[in-house]
C-alpha cells in the first residue's frame, strides 16, 4: 500500500510504500525522517481507534502559527495495528538484560497444551466480539464517535483548540444556514449540496473583476453588483465550508444516539448565527466526554482476551467491570444507544454465566505456566551448575 505523509515534522510530502503483515524494512542516513515516517504512520493508526489526535504532536515549527498546516496521513486507514521496530521496541523486547535468552517464553513455556487451553479461553470470550464482528453498526458508530472526538482536535485546558474542524467551521456561526443579509440571491448555491465546489468557482472568477465591469464567466455587465460579489469571498472560504460541511453530516449520522433534549440542544449549536458561547463550548465537552468514554468501553470489549482474566480468582469481577452502566450516559440515552448497550451487557451477563468453566480454563492454563516454568528452571540451573 501506498501512505502520503504530509507536513509532519521534517517532512512537507512524500510518499512511502508499506507491506501489510510482513516487516518492512527503510533505511537512510541520520536525519532523513525515518523516525517520523514510522511516528506518523503510527500515530495516524492509534488516533483512529482511540479517537485521539496524537498525529498534531508532530506539527511542523512552521504550523504552529498558521492553522492552514496540519499534520496528514492518508493510505493507512485498513490498518488496525502496526508495531515499530525502533529503540523502544529493542528495549521493551529484544534486550532483556535478566532474561537468559530471547523469547524464552515460546522456547520454554509455549507448548501444545497452553495453545489448546488458550484456544478454549478465547472461544468463551469470543461471545463478546462477535457482536463487533457481525454488528457493523456497532462499528459505524466506533468510526462515527472517533471522527467527531477528532474535529475537536488538541486538548485544551479551556475551550476547543483554534485549529480544529470545529473552531474552524462554528466559531463564525453558521453562515450556511444563516445567509448574510445581502447575499441571499446565492442561497440555492450556498446551500446546495456543491457548495464547496461553487464557492471556489464563484472566487476564482471574482479575482478578474478588476480587470473590467463584465462578468469574467458569462460577460454582462456586473458593475452595479460588483460589490455583492466580492463579499461572498469575504464572507465565504472553501475549506471552512468544507469543515462544516463534514461537522454537520457526523451530527446527523449521531442524531440517532443523542437523547431528545442533546439532539435539540446540538442542532441550535451547530446552527447558531453568531458562533458558540462560553456555555455551549462547556455543554459540547460534556457530551465529548461521555461520547469518548462509550467509545472507549466499546473498544476495550472489542479487544477482550485471556490476558484480561488472568487473575483466576477475580474473573467474575473483572467481567462485571466490562459491563456499561446506561445511566452513567445521559446525553447518549437513545433507543439506538440503549439497544447498543443492553445486546453487549446481554453478552457479558452469558459469560459471567459461565465464570465458572471460564475459572477453570484459567485456572489450569496457570497450574500448566508454572509447572512448566519450574520444569524448565531446575533443568536450566542443573545445565548451568559446574
Amino acid at each position: 500500500m501506498e501512505i502520503e505523509i504530509s507536513n509532519c515534522n521534517n517532512i512537507d510530502y512524500g510518499i512511502v510504500k508499506i507491506e501489510e503483515g510482513v516487516l518492512n524494512i527503510k533505511y537512510a542516513i541520520n536525519g532523513t525522517g525515518k523516525s517520523t515516517v514510522s511516528k506518523s504512520i503510527q500515530k495516524s493508526v492509534s488516533s483512529r481507534i482511540n479517537g485521539t489526535n496524537d498525529l498534531i504532536e508532530l506539527t511542523p515549527f512552521k504550523g504552529l502559527e498558521n492553522d492552514s498546516i496540519s499534520p496528514a496521513v492518508v493510505g493507512c486507514e485498513e490498518l488496525n495495528s502496526i508495531k515499530v521496530f525502533d529503540e523502544s521496541y529493542i528495549n521493551d523486547f529484544a534486550f532483556q538484560p535478566d532474561e537468559l535468552l530471547k523469547g524464552s517464553f515460546d522456547i520454554l513455556i509455549r507448548d501444545e497444551q497452553y495453545d489448546s487451553v488458550m484456544a478454549e479461553i478465547e472461544e468463551l470470550v469470543s461471545q463478546i466480539k462477535s457482536h463487533f464482528q457481525e454488528d457493523e453498526e456497532i462499528e459505524a458508530l466506533i468510526t462515527d464517535f472517533d471522527e467527531l472526538s477528532s474535529s475537536f482536535g488538541k486538548p485544551t485546558k479551556n475551550g476547543v483548540h483554534g485549529s480544529s474542524a470545529v473552531a474552524k467551521a462554528l466559531k463564525g456561526g453558521n453562515k450556511v444556514v444563516n445567509i448574510p443579509e445581502g447575499l441571499e440571491l446565492y442561497q440555492n448555491f450556498i446551500q446546495g449540496e456543491e457548495n464547496v465546489s461553487w464557492i471556489k468557482w464563484q472566487l476564482d472568477g471574482a479575482q478578474f473583476l478588476e480587470e473590467s465591469d463584465n462578468c469574467p464567466y458569462c460577460v454582462n455587465d456586473v458593475k452595479d453588483v460588483k460589490n455583492t460579489i466580492k463579499r461572498v469571498g469575504e464572507v465565504y472560504d472553501p475549506k471552512s465550508i468544507q469543515n462544516l460541511n463534514k461537522l454537520v453530516q457526523v451530527f446527523k449520522r449521531l442524531d440517532r444516539y443523542f437523547s431528545e433534549k442533546t439532539k435539540d440542544i446540538i442542532d441550535d449549536f451547530v446552527s447558531s448565527v453568531d458562533g458558540y458561547t462560553e456555555e455551549q463550548t462547556g455543554y459540547l465537552l460534556e457530551v465529548k466526554g461521555q461520547i469518548d468514554r462509550l467509545n472507549g468501553m466499546f473498544k476495550h470489549l472489542k479487544n477482550v482476551g485471556f490476558f484480561a482474566f488472568k487473575d483466576v480468582d477475580k474473573v467474575i469481577d473483572e467481567l462485571r467491570k466490562y459491563k456499561i452502566d446506561q445511566n452513567l450516559y445521559s446525553h447518549l440515552q437513545s433507543d439506538e444507544t440503549l439497544s447498543k448497550i443492553e445486546k453487549v451487557n446481554r453478552s457479558i451477563d452469558g459469560l459471567i454465566e459461565k465464570a465458572g468453566q471460564l475459572q477453570g480454563r484459567i485456572a489450569i492454563q496457570k497450574r500448566h505456566i508454572e509447572k512448566v516454568v519450574k520444569e524448565n528452571k531446575e533443568a536450566i540451573n542443573s545445565f548451568l551448575n559446574p
